[in-house]
């Protein structure tokens, strides 16, 4: 098993198509995995145990639950 997938404690997800977006709870992180392989493609920062992710046809969005924002990835 890949080690990102235990560590990160992934929580929430959305689709874009392409890509795959997955909050990591623990890691205050967003992983975009490419949808036909599950690769990681990259990592970005986001607030405090991020929780939820959406996709509104141009931007991803995350929630952080204990920073009480919302990241535009």
């Amino acid at each position: 098993m890949d080690r990102w997938h235990w560590e990160a404690s992934p929580f929430g997800l959305a689709s874009e198509g392409s890509y795959i977006w997955v909050a990591n709870s623990t890691t205050a992180n967003a992983t975009k995995l490419r949808a036909s392989d599950g690769a990681s493609v990259r990592t970005f920062p986001v607030g405090n145990f991020p929780t939820s992710v959406a996709f509104d046809g141009a931007n991803v969005w995350v929630t952080n639950e204990t920073s009480n924002t919302v990241s535009k990835l």
